[in-house]
């Protein structure tokens, strides 16, 4: 009896595995909701064509200007000031942090939302010239 119970325990995982594995290779791991789908439509036809994602600003300071930049799926504070910084930041990464958490107070730096817009600092090149 236990030998049977087993054996029907093994043949089930299998199923639910296969099953898993077809349904994943159709629909995907996580498909997206017909609500979230429609959202991304709407906003995609109220949209410019040529929206850009980055401003700059006209605020200022003696290490940095800023820029304002709508968050894409996959970015994060540090992959987008490295993004606007092409030269690399010229300071550390802390201060990268603490700059994006003085240019926007109510965010936290690790909870970035997708499709909101973001103040980033741009810093200065510093020339140490001999």
């Amino acid at each position: 009896m236990i030998e049977v119970g087993k054996k029907l325990l093994i043949f089930f995982c299998c199923v639910l595995f296969v099953v898993s594995i077809g349904k994943d290779l159709t629909t995907g791991t996580f498909p997206k909701s017909s609500a979230h789908q429609q959202i991304q439509q709407t906003q995609a036809q109220d949209a410019p064509k040529k929206e850009p994602t980055t401003e700059i600003k006209k605020q200022e300071t003696k290490r940095y200007q800023t820029v304002q930049h709508r968050v894409t799926a996959g970015e994060t504070v540090l992959s987008i000031i490295e993004k606007l910084n092409t030269d690399g930041p010229p300071v550390t990464i802390k201060q990268m942090i603490k700059d994006f958490e003085d240019l926007n107070p109510d965010v936290k730096p690790h909870h970035i939302q997708t499709n909101r817009i973001y103040t980033f600092p741009i810093y200065r090149q510093t020339s140490n010239r001999l």
